[in-house]
């Protein structure tokens, strides 16, 4: 070895070169020192290979609200890598949050695929669908409330039908039928029969909606009088037909009467006492 050291001191002994790239322009030399016996000259050195980039091992992102400053990104090595090993590193960055617009404002009634007259108690239905497109109007709910007669009179005489009760209904907003029940003491003679019906918007020619029979002689004496029942019964086909329909809009009376049918007309009563009679209103479907 050609460098040896006393103290704080060393000697070096080799040969000095200025070599044929000194740049005489610029007066810088380059010197090489060889030590004595050793190498003078040093390979070429060419770039090497850019090393791996660093990769993402998890990337959280938070939400920062609006107006809020916004942290500096953070990375967290967690690996250093090496020689043709990739460094790893956890990142952490922020976003901010836009700003929240202005409070909206949505009013059913203003839809402009909603039509009709806004009524208190009407809802929305469904009135048609173009496709699967559905436009709205408002319509009354179908619902029926039921009504009792509060006042009675008595039947006496032969007369084939006698009114004991009424029942008015008030314009609904659908077509409806009447559900009716009752119940009246008829009394005569062997020869009386005695049945109750009710009619609807006229005693004599309304459609029959209720019936309820009776028995030959009730009340006579050999054949006790006993209560007859008065239940929903209509006189004619009811279904898609206007028999015993009420349209909507219109109001309606009910009549609850005696019906006389024997052969021979003789005298019968048919006190107030255990008589009632009720009237629900039954909604049609689809007709609101």
């Amino acid at each position: 070895m050609t460098i040896t050291q006393n103290g704080n001191s060393f000697t070096w002994t080799g040969t000095v070169t200025v070599t044929n790239g000194t740049d005489l322009s610029t007066g810088v030399a380059v010197l090489v020192l060889t030590p004595q016996g050793g190498v003078g000259n040093l390979p070429v050195l060419a770039d090497g290979p850019p090393g791996l980039p660093p990769v993402l091992r998890n990337v959280t992102v938070n939400q920062i609200p609006y107006g809020q400053t916004i942290p500096a990104p953070s990375w967290t090595e967690v690996s250093p890598g090496g020689p043709g090993v990739a460094s790893v590193y956890d990142l952490t960055m922020s976003v901010q949050a836009g700003q929240q617009g202005p409070t909206g404002t949505m009013t059913i009634g203003s839809a402009t695929d909603l039509t009709g007259t806004a009524t208190v108690g009407y809802t929305p239905i469904v009135s048609s669908l173009n496709g699967t497109t559905p436009t709205f109007k408002y319509a009354g709910q179908l619902c029926g409330d039921s009504v009792n007669a509060t006042t009675f009179t008595a039947a006496s005489g032969n007369a084939p039908n006698q009114v004991l009760a009424t029942v008015n209904i008030a314009a609904q907003p659908f077509d409806w039928r009447p559900n009716v029940s009752g119940q009246a003491i008829p009394s005569g003679t062997a020869n009386t029969h005695v049945d109750l019906i009710c009619r609807l918007n006229n005693q004599t020619s309304g459609d029959q909606v209720g019936y309820g029979s009776g028995i030959t002689g009730a009340g006579s004496g050999t054949i006790p009088a006993y209560p007859v029942s008065l239940n929903r019964g209509f006189g004619g086909a009811i279904g898609t037909g206007s028999y015993g329909r009420v349209s909507k809009g219109n109001s309606a009376t009910l009549y609850f009467m005696t019906n006389q049918t024997a052969a021979t007309v003789d005298a019968y009563t048919c006190p107030t006492a255990g008589a009632y009679f009720t009237v629900k209103v039954d909604p049609i479907p689809g007709t609101n």
